[in-house]
């Protein structure tokens, strides 16, 4: 439960950042594709802290099981922002 938590929080810091822009340049929130992340930055966050936490290996503690929920949506956002743009052709 904590873990998913965790991934919505990780969805509302790009919240965050959407009041600094001006209203031109707003996503448009009426969008369903627009919500879709905050649905799926908490299972991302739920399932890891289910692969970290299932086999009691772990001590699991509310702050680590929040780190685990929160590090996964951003490490993969991470990982989506460096690949490679391949022209068209190559």
């Amino acid at each position: 439960m904590i873990p998913s938590i965790a991934g919505f929080a990780a969805q509302l810091l790009s919240l965050l950042e959407i009041v600094k822009l001006e209203p031109a340049r707003r996503p448009n929130f009426r969008d369903w594709v627009y919500w879709l992340p905050y649905i799926i930055a908490p299972v991302i966050g739920g399932f890891a802290g289910y692969l970290s936490f299932h086999d009691n290996t772990a001590t699991f503690t509310t702050l680590l099981g929040f780190q685990v929920g929160i590090a996964a949506p951003l490490t993969l956002k991470g990982f989506a922002n460096v690949i490679p743009k391949i022209p068209p052709g190559n």
